[in-house]
């Protein structure tokens, strides 16, 4: 029996080609009435890119396995506490924008009690089952979507080392009228929340210990640059500087504890002090 298949919410999937939106002055009249009158978290404000990279590079990224570990990570993302307060909701406004996520395309195979005569539905939210891998990657040669592989991706070689998503988060957020209403504290309380979210999601997968979310096929990366990008820096600067602190408190008690000579003693902590601050 032959089956005809449907794609459903064609136009949600307009949200992939992600524009950000300005928020600086200088609008004129006609736009600043269009920005008052969205709806909540209708306008893009921050994206965040997830990079997965292969830990096998024979295999590549592009296992069975690998794209299992990839939703499961994508499904911790939209389940962390308040993403629905700020994801962007530009296409419904009661539901989150989907990612731009090559698991939208992989597990897309419709369950079968959505069946319904001659007619199957192909949603391409990651809900589904996984499809054949090879018949999907040479869609994505034929197609000529290389947004989700490597370089070296081609007709002799259907493997990729890396792959990648993007979530979207938007403006204004729930009980703000608009775009300019408490613009500020609007902004705060979006990076917040996305500090939260590194703080007990994604840096889970690179630290040590009980924490960690252990992923045995996927190595992951992010970048976010409103927020994440000097958050990260910082928190990793203040840690060096308190290990520093640590080190020169260290020598510096066992210099006092070996002095024989003031003048001596001083040049070799100034010499301490001025090493660390050159590296």
């Amino acid at each position: 029996r032959s089956q005809n298949l449907q794609d459903r919410g064609q136009e949600r999937w307009a949200s992939w080609n992600f524009v950000s939106a300005s928020l600086a002055g200088g609008r004129e009249n006609r736009e600043k009435r269009r920005l008052q009158s969205l709806r909540p978290l209708e306008a893009n404000f921050w994206k965040l890119d997830i990079f997965y990279q292969a830990k096998d590079p024979e295999k590549g990224i592009f296992t069975r396995e690998a794209l299992e570990e990839i939703r499961d990570f994508e499904r911790r993302i939209r389940d962390f506490p308040r993403y629905t307060e700020f994801c962007r909701k530009k296409f419904n406004p009661d539901t989150c924008d989907p990612s731009y996520s090559v698991t939208n395309i992989f597990f897309s195979v419709p369950n079968a009690t959505e069946i319904r005569g001659a007619d199957m539905k192909v949603i391409y939210d990651g809900s589904g089952s996984l499809a054949d891998i090879d018949d999907v990657l040479e869609g994505f040669l034929r197609d000529g979507l290389d947004w989700w592989v490597d370089k070296d991706f081609g007709p002799q070689n259907l493997k990729s080392q890396y792959t990648r998503a993007t979530f979207f988060g938007g403006l204004p957020l729930a009980g703000y009228p608009d775009l300019v209403t408490r613009l500020e504290e609007q902004r705060q309380k979006s990076g917040n929340f996305l500090k939260d979210l590194w703080r007990d999601l994604l840096r889970r997968t690179e630290i040590t210990g009980q924490d960690r979310l252990n992923y045995e096929h996927v190595i992951f990366s992010w970048h976010e640059s409103r927020y994440l990008y000097n958050h990260e820096v910082n928190y990793y600067l203040i840690n060096d500087c308190w290990f520093c602190a640590g080190t020169i408190i260290l020598v510096t008690t066992l210099v006092f504890l070996r002095q024989q000579n003031l003048f001596t003693t001083l040049c070799g902590m100034l010499g301490v002090v001025l090493a660390f601050t050159s590296t």
